[in-house]
């Protein structure tokens, strides 16, 4: 189930839950990437550690995905957005809990960038899963 909002600065807040080791393709819908030339822009979505529910400052994400040359993400013109593509092995070294993330346009000719979505993503255990 994925619930979403606005941020007061207009970034949809997309909250959601991701079991830990699953591969499935996550849609993001954002209004704000209408706006945006997307043939000649690459989008990075991140997911960063948290504390106290906020990103850990200056530390690497522990997933990081991109539009480049088959990185994950991919734009979808109607309506408005991009699919990321989980795969076991973006998730299965991390612990359960809740970490921040982040999709963010860049213009590749302006280095303008916008961030079109952000929130938080809970990494869970599944007890239904077979033994191997």
């Amino acid at each position: 189930m994925t619930d979403f909002c606005y941020d007061s600065d207009g970034v949809i807040r997309h909250d959601f839950s991701f079991v830990i080791g699953d591969d499935q393709t996550l849609t993001f819908e954002t209004d704000k990437m209408s706006e945006l030339d997307l043939e000649n822009s690459t989008i990075f979505w991140n997911v960063y550690a948290m504390s106290f529910g906020v990103p850990i400052p200056n530390i690497a994400a522990v997933i990081s995905k991109t539009s480049e040359s088959e990185g994950g993400v991919t734009p979808i013109g109607s309506p408005e957005s991009f699919e990321v593509d989980m795969l076991r092995a973006d998730t299965v070294d991390l612990a359960p809990g809740n970490y921040y993330h982040e999709g963010t346009v860049v213009n590749n000719s302006t280095n303008d960038f916008t961030t079109v979505i952000r929130g938080t993503v809970t990494l869970t255990n599944t007890l239904n899963r077979p033994e191997a």
